[in-house]
């Protein structure tokens, strides 16, 4: 179990990948099998290294080894330890990973443009369709795509079985872009508290 003293830590852990080398066999093999099954090869490789950077934040936050934990997935996806709360993201050749002993999710998304028409209308809330349309026009791909990370992690971090982002308020949750070896991504947190919270750059997974 974690210590009284690491309980409020909120730690998020970003990487970029390796485009090549060996994909070996996971700590858990519930994860080992879900990687097993996807055919991209790119996807399978974020999926791996994704959860290489979890290894990695787990014992370097709190002490953690993957290998003695038990990990579990839900029906909508999400995995869980007894241990501490946790939330992984990847988005071509970046990984996120959050780490908590309160719920927590974390999103990271590849900045490109333009999304496609009509994504506004689906993701966005009347409030925030309000906001969109008065911005101008140069800005309006980044909000859409913050808009998008942000209502991942609350989803992450709160939701149910199912993501309806027209219905997801963002109100207060941590949404930067940030840059990582030359890309350009968006990186979301959603917490109930981030006084504690730390930005951790992993050189390698």
């Amino acid at each position: 179990m974690v210590s009284d003293n690491k309980k409020h830590i909120l730690d998020v852990y970003i990487a970029t990948i390796p485009d090549e080398g060996d994909i070996t066999l996971l700590s858990s093999e519930e994860r080992n099998r879900e990687i097993s099954t996807v055919s991209n090869e790119k996807l399978r490789r974020e999926k791996y290294y994704v959860w290489k950077l979890l290894e990695y934040a787990l014992y370097r936050s709190f002490g953690l080894c993957a290998e003695n934990m038990n990990f579990t997935k839900s029906e909508n996806g999400k995995w869980f330890a007894d241990e501490c709360h946790f939330s992984l993201s990847h988005s071509k050749r970046a990984v996120a990973v959050s780490v908590s002993c309160d719920n927590n999710g974390v999103d990271i998304e590849c900045f490109e443009k333009p999304r496609f028409k009509g994504f506004a209308e689906r993701i966005l809330t009347e409030r925030e369709r309000s906001d969109y349309d008065n911005i101008p026009l140069e800005l309006r791909d980044e909000f859409l795509t913050k808009k998008w990370c942000a209502k991942e992690s609350v989803f992450k971090a709160y939701g149910s079985l199912m993501f309806v982002p027209r219905e997801i308020e963002t109100d207060g949750v941590y949404t930067q872009k940030i840059t990582l070896r030359g890309g350009s991504y968006i990186l979301s947190v959603a917490a109930d508290n981030y006084d504690n919270m730390r930005i951790i750059e992993v050189d390698v997974v």
